[in-house]
């Protein structure tokens, strides 16, 4: 087993600061993330002065066998779950759009002015008489608002 290419150090390992053989997978990690935040070349430093390894495939050889992985995850972030405190209200804001799809403007105004005929405004009563009386299957950004806010407030 001559031509047998083994990772072992030829230096001497009893005087070596650091030798992560001996330290636990959590040692390694701590000490690894403390090496690699004190930047550019620091790694190489730590590896040349205070391991018994000649380089640095030995040094993350030896992180490997830990089951240590300093380097960086490729690809996306796990994107973190997000708490909905409020689903009820998306699930009524959701059923009013698919109900707002299906019915035309002018029911949709019919349907506040007749529920709600004494609790509404006057300048809004004028606004849902106008959809009433056009009875347009289309509404601008700014009248479709304010038809969805008058139906989120008496609805």
């Amino acid at each position: 087993m001559t031509n047998v290419a083994t990772f072992k150090s030829s230096r001497n390992p009893s005087t070596a600061l650091v030798t992560i053989e001996d330290m636990t997978a959590r040692e390694v990690l701590l000490m690894h993330t403390k090496i690699k935040k004190g930047g550019r070349g620091a790694v190489t430093a730590f590896i040349e002065n205070e391991t018994s390894y000649e380089g640095y495939p030995q040094y993350y050889y030896q992180l490997k066998k830990k089951g240590v992985a300093p380097i960086k995850p490729r690809g996306a972030k796990v994107q973190e779950l997000t708490y909905v405190e409020n689903l009820e209200g998306r699930i009524k804001k959701l059923e009013m759009e698919i109900h707002a799809v299906r019915v035309t403007p002018s029911q949709r105004a019919l349907n506040i002015l007749s529920s709600h005929m004494n609790e509404i405004g006057h300048r809004s009563r004028v606004f849902l008489c106008q959809l009433i009386s056009r009875d347009t299957a289309t509404l601008t950004a700014k009248q479709d608002k304010w038809l969805s806010d008058l139906e989120a407030r008496f609805l």
